[in-house]
């Protein structure tokens, strides 16, 4: 049975008809307590010269969030993608278009991430990667004094004691010393809508919609691993209704729209990918910090 408030499959059906989370999302939930988080952090950056950082995954969400930043909120963004080695190139080449129409500075940092799913479905390529997303912009933003990232999520960050979409992140940087760096999810913390979004993507940023599959649209990881282990498409499947379902909970998403985006797109057992790991293996592995010739260098920023 499902959740009548989401998409999630409820697990104990005799005792209730809504699930654990969205259960606790409704009592958590605070309007106040979300508007003075995106108070602290818009107030804490403009005092900052307005510069953040934005982690710009090449994927719509990110891309909105970034649009966001610059023209709504009128604030300094210094973009980050990190190419995990699944992303498409022409996803990266959008990523810089837009980049440079908005004027944002752009960092891009590699590494191969492939041999993660070589031996196993199991790995959680998006922790994986995730934690090189962190580390690198923490070392971005030690290095010049930053306060806050910012990514697309159009969902909370927590829900217990209360809803929020703030988090950190905190490594030990050159000098030995412990850096924190504050973080927001953008999207949830406006209370963004899809037709919202879908605006913004249509109107301001001509963005079309990539042939990618998995509730993805930026990264083919889920359908790699999905081409080297067909059964795992139950726990991919199970991952993609639990992302929705927060959308819905957070407003983001009304449980018709994630009904039909999880439809079109989501991980269904007559998939045929035709990729493979061979499609986007490379021997090299070090993380590379590049920067677009176009862009303003590093030492500027």
């Amino acid at each position: 049975m499902q959740c009548l408030e989401c998409l999630v499959q409820l697990e104990d059906t005799s005792s209730q008809s809504t699930c654990s989370s969205c259960i606790a999302y409704q009592r958590n939930f605070d309007k106040t307590i979300i508007s003075r988080e995106f108070d602290d952090f818009y107030n804490s950056t403009k005092n900052n010269k307005g510069v953040c950082i934005v982690e710009l995954s090449g994927g719509k969400d990110s891309l909105v969030t970034l649009y966001l930043l610059k023209k709504k909120l009128k604030l300094n963004p210094i973009a980050v993608t990190f190419d995990n080695g699944f992303i498409p190139e022409s996803i990266i080449k959008n990523a810089k278009k837009i980049c440079r129409k908005l004027n944002v500075r752009y960092i891009i940092a590699y590494s191969n991430l492939s041999k993660n799913i070589k031996h196993k479905a199991e790995e959680n390529i998006c922790s994986i990667c995730n934690s090189y997303i962190n580390r690198i912009i923490i070392s971005i933003a030690s290095r010049y004094g930053i306060n806050w990232s910012v990514n697309g999520e159009n969902k909370y960050r927590r829900l217990n004691p209360y809803v929020t979409s703030l988090g950190q992140i905190s490594a030990k940087v050159s000098n030995n010393d412990e850096f924190v760096l504050n973080t927001i999810n953008l999207p949830f913390a406006m209370r963004l809508k899809k037709k919202e979004s879908d605006n913004i993507l249509k109107t301001k940023l001509n963005w079309k919609k990539p042939s990618i599959k998995f509730c993805s649209s930026n990264c083919l990881a889920y359908e790699i691993i999905y081409s080297k282990f067909p059964k795992s498409n139950d726990q991919l499947k199970k991952n993609c209704l639990e992302n929705l379902s927060a959308e819905i909970r957070s407003g983001f998403l009304t449980r018709e729209e994630a009904t039909q985006i999880f439809s079109e797109d989501g991980p269904q057992s007559n998939f045929n990918s035709k990729l493979s790991l061979t499609d986007i293996e490379n021997p090299d592995n070090e993380i590379l910090i590049t920067f677009d010739s176009d862009d303003v260098d590093a030492n500027s920023i």
